[in-house]
């Protein structure tokens, strides 16, 4: 029996501030208040999932009228 893997890439906190064309500290409030999900990594270290970039735009999308939109690297 074979497993599939899903395979998710990941990013910084400034990688995804660059991507959404916002502040790194608007990021990093959005992680904060739950809006974005995220992974700990150690102390300091925070990292963002594609899916959870991906859900947190539907969830934005989804009071406009405009469709959802997958931001690739």
């Amino acid at each position: 029996m074979q497993m599939e893997s899903t395979k998710d890439a990941i990013y910084t906190i400034p990688e995804v501030a660059e991507m959404l064309s916002v502040h790194r500290d608007t990021v990093q409030a959005w992680i904060e208040e739950g809006k974005l999900g995220s992974v700990k990594i150690g102390h300091r270290t925070v990292r963002i999932l594609q899916s959870d970039i991906d859900k947190f735009i539907r969830d934005r999308h989804m009071q406009s009228n405009y469709p959802p939109k997958r931001i690739y690297e």
